[in-house]
């Protein structure tokens, strides 16, 4: 079965939370190997803040990368069904024809790096709907969003799938309001599909 989607423990657990919700979105919970949850939790949280104290500045785009390289080598080497793709600056865009949007058409999902209370944040890309882009934050707040205004839309009912409804425009300012990619040089991506379910493009 699928495992509900988690919410971060912590101000600083985003990018593993939202890894292993990747996992957790496109694997049956009884197909999840133990080592790919073991790895993410050991290499993320590589930051230090100013005090030296280390995690409390998240998780660094070096170990997104090094994640990306780990799962694909991980699955040439162990035969699981997990392809990933990293892309960053202008190739991390979220627009029609993009490498994310098709990720997401093929059955893929991709975590981005975005803005939330002015601090940069990972989620969970997840689907393409009529509106905008589906995804799960794994920060649980109760900030209200105006959608006409915001372009952001809270969704309660979907915890094994998302929990937001954010548009492109909206992902894509190069401003820090919510949910926003930010500047175009800062910008990184983690596509990653189940190869035993990616639908052909």
């Amino acid at each position: 079965m699928k495992n509900v989607l988690l919410t971060q423990t912590t101000e600083y657990d985003c990018g593993p939370t939202t890894l292993v919700n990747a996992l957790r979105f496109l694997f049956e919970r009884e197909d999840i190997p133990p080592a790919l949850i073991r790895t993410i939790w050991l290499h993320t949280n590589d930051t230090y803040d100013e005090r030296g104290q280390k995690g409390c500045r998240g998780t660094s785009k070096a170990c997104v990368r090094y994640l990306c390289e780990f799962f694909n080598d991980y699955s040439e080497h162990c035969h699981f069904p997990i392809r990933a793709a990293f892309a960053d600056k202008e190739a991390a865009e979220i627009a029609p024809g993009s490498a994310a949007i098709r990720c997401l058409e093929t059955g893929g999902v991709v975590m981005i790096r975005c803005w939330l209370e002015n601090c940069p944040h990972y989620v969970l890309l997840t689907g393409i709907m009529e509106q905008g882009v589906a995804l799960f934050d794994p920060y649980e707040d109760t900030q209200f969003y105006d959608w006409e205004q915001d372009g952001v839309l809270r969704v309660e009912d979907e915890p094994r799938r998302w929990n937001r409804i954010v548009t492109m425009d909206r992902l894509n300012a190069v401003d820090n309001q919510d949910y926003a990619m930010g500047e175009v040089c800062k910008r990184e991506s983690l596509l990653i599909w189940n190869s035993a379910t990616e639908k052909k493009a």
